[in-house]
């Protein structure tokens, strides 16, 4: 991921919440999370990616 970056991976996000890759797949399939779908590959904005960060209640 470069800092410029408009979108994030699935392998960016894993690095970034330190999640392994099964538990990625799963964040980017389920229904709150903001991804889409670029051909056969997963994407996040980086800027809904903060925004839901932001809106996560612990």
């Amino acid at each position: 991921m470069t800092s410029d970056s408009v979108c994030l991976t699935i392998g960016d996000v894993q690095s970034i919440l330190q999640i392994g890759k099964s538990k990625a797949y799963e964040l980017f399939r389920s229904r709150g999370f903001p991804s889409f779908r670029v051909l056969r590959n997963w994407r996040v904005r980086k800027c809904d990616f903060e925004q839901w960060i932001i809106k996560q209640k612990y």
